[in-house]
């Protein structure tokens, strides 16, 4: 169980489910409104507008310096949903591996 949680730490703190290329190549694709690049403190956001069925989304990519995604953030109809959490997502890993290290 810890050398899986290990491998899913590794992987969180390391890959990347998106790259910054990935949503620029949307831009061509039919739906999609707009990809716009903004610099931040810490790195940079991608902003991607599109359309899904009709109903009108912005997903928002916060990437760092070294262009990982820390967050991935979808409002729509209003409402914000956080898709994807880096820091909270390696939060949860290791307190699971705590919890495997105290419970053995």
């Amino acid at each position: 169980m810890i050398e899986t949680l290990r491998k899913i730490l590794w992987e969180t703190t390391y890959l990347n489910p998106v790259t910054p290329n990935e949503l620029f190549s949307l831009k061509n694709d039919e739906g999609y409104l707009d990809v716009l690049k903004k610099t931040t403190m810490r790195g940079f956001e991608i902003v991607v507008n599109f359309y899904d069925d009709d109903d009108f989304v912005t997903t928002y990519y916060t990437f760092d310096e070294d262009e990982k995604v820390q967050l991935i953030q979808m409002d729509e109809f209003g409402e914000i949903t956080v898709i994807f959490d880096r820091q909270q997502q390696i939060k949860h890993v290791l307190r699971k591996i705590n919890e495997c290290k105290v419970s053995s």
